[in-house]
C-alpha cells in the first residue's frame, strides 16, 4: 500500500521512507507465522491467534514497546514496522469479510483442507489483478521477498518486538532469535512461491493433489490464470454478506473496499505521527480508533 505517501512530509513518512523493507514486513501482519514450520507445532499457530483476538492489547503494547526504546534509529524501525503492521490490520479487517463470504467460508464448522486452497486463489486473484493495474507488472516479474530484505539491525528490532509481543499478549514463548527465524522463512517461503514460467506452479498443483488429494500451496503461487475480474472484484455490485453475523449485508466491489481501506488507513497514520510527535492525549486516540476488531470479521471483539 502506498497510502503513507499521501502524509504530508513529514516524521513518519521520512521514518518509512528510511526504513522501506521494515514497513513492508509490516505489512504482511502476523502472516510471517504461516510461513514458520515451529508454528505449527504448537496448540495453537500464534499467527491465527493475532488474526483472531487481542488487537488492541497487540497495538499498545507494540506502541509502549516502542515508548521504552532508548535508541532513536531502533525506535525509527519500530515505528515503520508498526505503520505497515496497521495497515494490514486495516486492509484485513475490510477485505476479509468478503474474501470468506466468496469462498463460502462457514462460521463455526470444519472447513475442510480444500476451504483455504478457495480463499488463498482469490486473494492471489485480487494480488494479480492490481499489479498489473497499479504497476504494469505481471507476477513473474514482481519479487516480493526482496522488498521484505531487512538490513540486520531492522531484523534484530522487529525480532525484539515480537517476541515480547508474543509473550506478553498471546501467552507463547518465542525468542527473538525464533522470531528472526520466522522472518527469514518467510523471505525464503516467498521467493520459492515466485514463478516465472508458471511450471512451478503446475508441478505442486500435481503434487499436492496426486499425494494429498487437495491443494494448499500451489494456490498461493501468482501465475496469469483464467479468470473473470469482473466476478473477482465484483464489479457487477451483488450483494454479499459477513459470515460472522449475516446481517451486515453489502454491495461493495473490491475497489470500494479498497477506497475505504486507503482513508481509514489514512487517517491511522496521521494518528500515529501524531502519536510519536509526542501531542498530549495521541495515544489515546490512535488506539480508540484502532479499536480491537478481529483481522477475519472486521467486527470488535469483545
Amino acid at each position: 500500500m502506498d497510502t503513507y505517501r499521501l502524509l504530508s512530509p513529514g516524521i513518519l513518512q521520512n521514518t518509512i521512507h528510511a526504513h522501506t523493507a521494515a514497513y513492508c514486513l509490516g505489512l504482511q501482519g502476523p502472516d510471517i507465522f504461516f510461513y514458520y514450520p515451529a508454528a505449527y507445532l504448537r496448540k495453537e499457530n500464534i499467527g491465527s491467534l493475532m488474526h483472531e483476538e487481542h488487537a488492541r492489547e497487540l497495538f499498545q503494547t507494540m506502541l509502549d514497546y516502542r515508548e521504552h526504546l532508548k535508541e532513536e534509529e531502533e525506535k525509527n524501525i519500530i515505528t515503520a514496522y508498526l505503520a505497515g503492521f496497521l495497515g494490514h490490520y486495516t486492509l484485513d479487517g475490510l477485505f476479509h469479510p468478503y474474501v470468506y463470504a466468496r469462498t463460502e467460508y462457514q462460521v463455526g464448522r470444519k472447513n475442510g483442507n480444500q476451504y483455504y486452497a478457495k480463499h488463498f486463489e482469490l486473494e492471489s486473484c485480487f494480488d494479480i489483478l492490481y499489479l498489473e493495474k497499479r504497476k504494469g507488472l505481471q507476477p513473474g516479474q514482481f519479487y516480493q521477498s526482496r522488498t521484505i530484505a531487512l538490513s540486520a539491525a531492522e531484523q534484530s528490532a522487529i525480532s525484539a518486538l515480537i517476541s515480547q509481543v508474543a509473550r506478553k499478549v498471546y501467552k507463547q514463548n518465542y525468542s527473538p532469535r525464533n522470531i528472526s527465524h520466522a522472518i527469514s522463512c518467510m523471505r525464503m517461503g516467498t521467493s520459492l512461491l515466485h514463478d516465472s514460467t508458471g511450471l512451478k506452479k503446475k508441478f505442486w498443483h500435481w503434487f499436492e493433489t496426486h499425494i494429498f488429494g487437495y491443494e494448499w500451496f500451489s494456490p498461493m503461487i501468482q501465475t496469469p490464470h483464467e479468470m473473470d475480474p469482473a466476478k473477482v472484484l465484483n464489479e457487477q455490485k451483488e450483494d454479499w454478506e459477513n459470515p460472522w453475523n449475516t446481517s451486515l449485508i453489502s454491495q461493495d466491489s473490491v475497489e470500494d473496499l479498497l477506497n475505504k481501506a486507503v482513508s481509514a488507513y489514512h487517517k491511522t497514520l496521521i494518528l500515529l505521527e501524531h502519536k510519536i510527535s509526542s501531542i498530549p492525549g495521541s495515544q489515546e486516540r490512535l488506539l480508540a480508533n484502532i479499536g480491537n476488531r478481529s483481522f477475519h470479521s472486521g467486527l470488535e471483539n469483545t
